[in-house]
Protein backbone atom coordinates (compact mmCIF):
# COMPACT_ATOMS: atom_id res chain seq x y z
CA UNK A 1 0.00 0.00 0.00
CA UNK A 2 1.28 3.50 -0.84
CA UNK A 3 2.30 5.91 1.86
CA UNK A 4 0.19 9.02 2.05
CA UNK A 5 1.50 12.56 2.30
CA UNK A 6 4.86 11.73 0.78
CA UNK A 7 6.47 15.04 -0.16
CA UNK A 8 8.99 15.85 -2.86
CA UNK A 9 12.45 16.84 -1.74
CA UNK A 10 13.56 20.01 -3.51
CA UNK A 11 17.20 20.96 -4.05
CA UNK A 12 18.05 24.63 -4.13
CA UNK A 13 20.76 27.24 -3.73
CA UNK A 14 21.09 29.46 -0.66
CA UNK A 15 20.80 33.08 -1.84
CA UNK A 16 20.64 34.89 1.51
CA UNK A 17 21.69 34.19 5.10
CA UNK A 18 21.44 37.71 6.54
CA UNK A 19 18.69 36.99 9.07
CA UNK A 20 19.22 35.12 12.30
CA UNK A 21 18.32 31.42 12.09
CA UNK A 22 16.63 31.83 8.65
CA UNK A 23 17.96 31.28 5.14
CA UNK A 24 16.46 32.04 1.74
CA UNK A 25 16.59 29.21 -0.81
CA UNK A 26 16.09 29.56 -4.58
CA UNK A 27 14.72 26.42 -6.27
CA UNK A 28 14.83 26.38 -10.09
CA UNK A 29 13.15 23.89 -12.40
CA UNK A 30 12.67 23.52 -16.14
CA UNK A 31 9.14 23.20 -17.42
CA UNK A 32 7.97 22.42 -20.93
CA UNK A 33 5.66 24.90 -22.64
CA UNK A 34 2.46 23.01 -23.54
CA UNK A 35 1.86 24.95 -26.77
CA UNK A 36 5.33 25.41 -28.27
CA UNK A 37 7.26 22.60 -26.61
CA UNK A 38 10.30 24.65 -25.59
CA UNK A 39 11.77 24.53 -22.08
CA UNK A 40 11.25 27.46 -19.72
CA UNK A 41 13.12 28.08 -16.49
CA UNK A 42 10.86 28.68 -13.50
CA UNK A 43 11.98 29.50 -9.98
CA UNK A 44 10.54 29.78 -6.50
CA UNK A 45 11.96 31.18 -3.28
CA UNK A 46 11.55 29.39 0.05
CA UNK A 47 12.37 30.51 3.59
CA UNK A 48 13.82 27.86 5.88
CA UNK A 49 14.73 27.75 9.56
CA UNK A 50 18.30 26.83 10.56
CA UNK A 51 18.95 26.89 14.27
CA UNK A 52 22.77 26.95 14.17
CA UNK A 53 23.31 29.48 11.33
CA UNK A 54 25.61 26.98 9.58
CA UNK A 55 24.58 27.62 5.93
CA UNK A 56 26.37 30.19 3.80
CA UNK A 57 25.31 31.84 0.53
CA UNK A 58 26.98 29.39 -1.90
CA UNK A 59 25.66 26.17 -0.31
CA UNK A 60 23.29 23.74 -2.02
CA UNK A 61 20.60 22.46 0.36
CA UNK A 62 17.69 20.04 0.32
CA UNK A 63 14.20 21.30 1.27
CA UNK A 64 11.97 18.56 2.61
Amino acid sequence: MEERNKRKELIGLVVSDKRQKTITILVERKEKNPLYGNLMKKSKIFQDHYENNECKVVYTVKVA
